[in-house]
């Protein structure tokens, strides 16, 4: 009966989880080229200071000896950890052990690409990551203040409000 039908409750739906969104990769390349690495508009545009900011920290390690965290880890006493700079391959005494590296040697946590409803393309992990786990790398170009401007003025004539 009618009746019956008024009173059953629509079926309500949850919040949309990222976990439950189908992988995207193969439709995302087809949207973008994926670069390894920053593109500099200009060869001293943007580079770190590395060589002035890096010291050469106080972390001792000996392989199969200590605990591969002295090498640099997360709780290690590393000065250059501990203020947010990565260590110089040349002047770590932890030397390929150094765990202080991760955006030099690219030690990306496994991503995935997915496909959301509304937003287009989103990035998830894998698997859980520990705390201050390192996941990725944002590049893309590195330009100018007047190159920027020049930008943003062309994006707001072609309506682009999505950019990064």
């Amino acid at each position: 009966s009618s009746e019956s039908a008024a009173n059953v409750k629509p079926k309500t739906t949850g919040p949309q989880l990222i976990g439950d969104l189908p992988r995207a990769e193969a439709a995302a390349h087809a949207t973008f080229v994926q670069i390894p690495d920053n593109h500099y508009q200009y060869g001293t545009l943007g580079r770190s200071r590395e060589e002035g900011e890096s010291m050469t920290c106080d972390c001792q390690y000996e392989h199969g000896v200590d605990d591969p965290s002295d090498a640099c880890g997360h709780e290690s006493d590393c000065i250059n950890r501990l203020t947010q700079v990565e260590c110089l391959p040349d002047d770590c005494r932890c030397r390929v052990y150094c765990q202080n590296q991760r955006f030099q040697r690219k030690e990306y946590a496994d991503i995935e690409i997915v496909q959301t409803e509304k937003k287009g393309f989103g990035l998830r992990t894998g698997a859980d990551l520990p705390k201050d786990a390192f996941i990725y790398e944002y590049v893309g170009d590195v330009v100018s203040h007047p190159s920027f401007m020049k930008r943003m003025r062309q994006y707001a004539e072609e309506g682009v409000k999505h950019f990064y």
